[in-house]
């Protein structure tokens, strides 16, 4: 029930403040809080909420570069995206912290999408995308000071990360892949960034 009540909360939160300041991509906030806590996210203290802040602003820049340097150069996009996602993924089924592959994802999922209207608003829109995302972070932090988890509720553990080659998460991440990696080639080519909606919802299914 609390769990409950926290997604209910913190989705209200977010929702409202997307609604009233309509910010550039203002609906990252509510989808991210969301997506995270209906996992459900396990409750950070303030040390590892710094890292998983700092991990997520590190891939969203990172995915923002990858953009900026494949996307005037269509082979490049085509063969660069699909081994990015696919890393991406990999490495989420190995154990490597959640958060911030997710971000890398959502910045592969936007950015290309923002690239198709003007070179320029990639760069400012990453602005808006990295406060859309840490505004969600901060709310479910929040969250979780307002409804923590009683006492003696089964803990949520995140599964460690596993060096090696990892069999099942190749295969994994080879699906996600193959399922998302085209939707998002065919809309980049297609000129569709209106759309860019269906493709993080698509990108955090496919995941």
């Amino acid at each position: 029930m609390v769990r409950i009540l926290r997604l209910t909360l913190a989705t209200m939160v977010g929702l409202a403040l997307a609604q009233i300041y309509n910010w550039p991509v203002a609906f990252l906030t509510p989808v991210i809080v969301t997506a995270l806590l209906e996992i459900p996210l396990p409750a950070m203290s303030l040390r590892e909420f710094g890292k998983t802040v700092l991990f997520s602003g590190a891939m969203l820049v990172g995915g923002l570069l990858l953009v900026l340097l494949v996307q005037p150069f269509p082979v490049a996009f085509i063969l660069a995206y699909p081994l990015a996602i696919f890393l991406l993924a990999y490495n989420l089924h190995r154990g490597a912290p959640f958060v911030p592959i997710i971000m890398g994802v959502v910045a592969l999922t936007i950015f290309p999408m923002v690239g198709l209207v003007h070179d320029g608003l990639t760069t400012l829109v990453a602005v808006s995308v990295i406060f859309s995302i840490l505004l969600g972070l901060l709310i479910i932090e929040v969250a979780f000071g307002l409804l923590p988890d009683p006492e003696g509720a089964e803990k949520v553990e995140m599964p460690a990360f596993q060096p090696g080659y990892h069999a099942h998460g190749a295969r994994a991440a080879l699906v996600t892949t193959v399922v998302f990696s085209p939707l998002v080639i065919v809309f980049h080519f297609l000129n569709l960034p209106g759309l860019v909606l269906v493709l993080v919802y698509a990108a955090v299914i496919a995941l």
